[in-house]
């Protein structure tokens, strides 16, 4: 048997993009633009929380992450709100690299990959780390190094993953 083309498709994703999710019935992007992005409690004196969060996301899901968040700010516009204000939060986890050798995880954990990938592709205005993804000398990472603040003090945690 000879295997020259294997092709992996997410169901989801290939719902997602076919509009399957934004129909008449049910409006998924919209209501979680609706209900929860821009909701505001009945005479509470409080903002409306904007951001929409997602954990534990790796580089495969960049797509459709920038699908969703065009999706949202477009509905936040026609609600009444902002595009700068409603859109996807993520954290930055180096779970992210997961799919590159341990030794070249500085191709896609360093400042240049994320502008262009994270910030610019995506279109997410905040950047969540939980731990700092990239060496300020611009060498390559070597071990996974997350601060802690523990009081009056910062300490520098180091683990092998």
């Amino acid at each position: 048997m000879w295997i020259d083309y294997v092709r992996v498709d997410n169901e989801i994703a290939d719902q997602l993009f076919k509009g399957e999710f934004e129909n008449q019935q049910s409006n998924w992007i919209r209501d979680e633009v609706e209900h929860i992005a821009l909701y505001r409690p009945l005479q509470a004196d409080m903002p409306p929380a904007y951001k929409l969060y997602l954990e534990l996301t790796e580089f495969n899901n960049l797509p459709c992450m920038a699908y969703v968040n065009r999706r949202l700010k477009y509905y936040a516009t026609q609600l009444g709100g902002s595009q700068f204000k409603v859109d996807l939060a993520a954290d930055f986890h180096v779970r992210y690299s997961i799919h590159v050798p341990w030794e070249n995880k500085s191709t896609v954990m360093n400042y240049d990959h994320i502008k262009r990938f994270w910030i610019d592709s995506v279109g997410m205005t905040t950047f969540l780390a939980e731990c700092y993804p990239f060496n300020n000398n611009e060498s390559p990472v070597t071990r996974l190094e997350c601060w802690q603040n523990t009081g009056d003090t910062q300490e520098n945690t180091v683990s092998r993953q």
